[in-house]
């Protein structure tokens, strides 16, 4: 989250009208679904009644790991969103090295969740061929959701010195976990609904919230826009093609 080009002189930053705070009431958005979407199972589990095979013996060293360091990032992203909208650009700049480090500590602690996701539901009790085909789905979606995030966190971080690049990239990035969180909020707190089609539907309107904003505030879409949604789109399709295919499901019963 460092931006070298927010130190510079006032003229350069990009897009301050008609919306300043855009950034900012996105990333307070981004943090509800996070805070919402793993209350039950991860902030405030011991307040509520735990599914069998989400009993404590589930949650590793590893899922607390990453819960912590995933919320941190969240946080950190609303810190520094709002740091820019106080043009407090130094101390942003400064806080950067934290982003940098929260951006690596997110992909080494959600690669071990994610190959012991299978692991960790088999030895709970559930039947590999009853949750094959779900759960493949979803680790591919992980997978390929950590590979996006990493892609344009990276990008973001070459593009520190372009505020208008920088601060697309890194909120895209942060949109790739959102499905995971909303999913996890309509299965948690609405259990008879379609939890899958509206977590999909609420990361499709937060894409189109950035695009609207762009055309709002530039009257067209920004390139780092129109680059970062089309990649989490394209990965969000193709990790649900692979994990329904009949290779993806066999590359996950290798983890069991």
């Amino acid at each position: 989250m460092t931006d070298t080009a927010l130190d510079t002189a006032p003229g350069d930053m990009p897009d301050n009208p008609p919306a300043p705070r855009f950034f900012f009431y996105m990333s307070l958005v981004l943090l509800t679904l996070v805070l919402a979407g793993f209350s039950k199972t991860f902030y405030l589990r011991a307040f509520f009644e735990q599914e069998p095979f989400l009993a404590d013996a589930f949650m590793t060293r590893e899922l607390y790991v990453h819960g912590s360091v995933m919320t941190a990032w969240f946080v950190l992203l609303a810190v520094q969103t709002s740091l820019i909208g106080r043009r407090a650009y130094r101390m942003h700049k400064m806080l950067g090295v934290a982003g940098l480090v929260l951006a690596v500590a997110m992909i080494a602690t959600g690669i071990p969740v994610i190959t012991g996701f299978a692991p960790r539901l088999i030895a709970a009790g559930l039947e590999a061929d009853m949750v094959l085909p779900v759960i493949s789905v979803l680790i591919w979606f992980d997978i390929l959701a950590l590979v996006a995030f990493g892609l344009l966190v990276a990008l973001a971080i070459a593009f520190r010195q372009t505020g208008a690049v920088h601060k697309r990239l890194m909120m895209m990035a942060s949109i790739t976990f959102m499905l995971p969180a909303t999913f996890r909020i309509v299965n948690g707190f609405a259990p008879d609904w379609p939890a899958m089609p509206i977590a999909l539907v609420v990361s499709v309107l937060l894409l189109a919230a950035m695009a609207a904003h762009d055309l709002h505030s530039l009257r067209k879409l920004h390139p780092a826009t129109l680059f970062g949604g089309s990649l989490v789109a394209a990965l969000t399709a193709l990790g649900f093609a692979i994990g329904a295919s009949g290779a993806g499901q066999g590359f996950v019963a290798g983890m069991l």
